[in-house]
């Protein structure tokens, strides 16, 4: 009979089994990673987390771990208010990807719900996947909370603590806030942090920083989602993405990374 021990905290919740998930698989002879991967219900991409694979080429004979850990036994962590992927992966000292392999019912990460059952690893490791989070997987993470939020609209002087609308800093704020990463209320003070790079170098996550009257002052400031393109919460249409197009481009002033 399976034994189950329940702990409680303020920050969720969650329960061992020490059942592990998972399997190994001999690779044969026609195999393919996609072949291997749809017959076992899962992505390329998990394939290739959970056993360090650099590229599609596989051969026969090859042992490949069909799940997160031969090894190590896994938990139910049940969501907690305030709780998101990158912040459960960050707890749990596991990576986004080793988090979304161990659960693949989930189909979008950024809509988790209070009380929802989520498996997480309970060893150190997760079969040689990184157990830190790299920059990427944090600027992904960051990005999709703030898409989340899409239609919310304008509200200039909106408080922290208020999601039914937001400025254009408070958005900022409160998207980074719940990815672990505390930000100053205001624009302004919010271009006073982190590390001021060009926009030629500017990356998924960055905060790009506006002076849209021409006249020296910072008063927007959005998030770089790639090279051409911004999420942020414009007076005009809320939370929505942007081209940086020949409207925002010119009026761009700073753009900063703060992790």
């Amino acid at each position: 009979m399976k034994k189950f021990i329940f702990f409680f905290s303020l920050a969720g919740s969650f329960l061992f089994s020490g059942q592990a998930l998972a399997a190994d698989y001999t690779v044969k002879s026609g195999d393919s990673l996609w072949k291997i991967a749809t017959a076992n219900k899962v992505t390329v991409a998990n394939l290739k987390a959970w056993n360090n694979l650099t590229s599609d080429t596989i051969y026969p004979g090859q042992v490949l771990k069909i799940n997160s850990s031969s090894n190590n036994s896994t938990s139910k962590y049940v969501v907690a208010k305030g709780d998101t992927f990158y912040l459960i992966a960050k707890k749990f000292n596991m990576s986004l990807a080793s988090l979304q392999s161990l659960n693949p019912q989930i189909q979008n990460p950024n809509f988790i719900y209070v009380g929802q059952e989520i498996n997480v690893s309970n060893g150190s490791s997760n079969s040689g996947a990184s157990t830190t989070t790299s920059w990427e997987e944090k600027a992904t993470a960051i990005i999709a909370t703030g898409k989340k939020y899409i239609g919310t609209p304008y509200l200039y002087g909106a408080s922290t603590s208020q999601t039914d609308a937001f400025d254009c800093s408070s958005f900022t704020k409160r998207v980074f806030q719940e990815n672990g990463i505390t930000l100053p209320r205001t624009t302004v003070e919010q271009a006073t942090i982190g590390t001021t790079v060009s926009l030629s170098n500017m990356r998924k996550g960055d905060l790009i920083f506006f002076d849209t009257d021409y006249d020296g002052v910072i008063n927007h400031v959005g998030i770089a989602i790639n090279s051409s393109s911004m999420i942020h919460c414009g007076s005009s249409t809320g939370v929505t993405i942007s081209s940086l197009n020949s409207y925002w481009n010119p009026r761009i002033t700073k753009v900063t990374r703060v992790f």
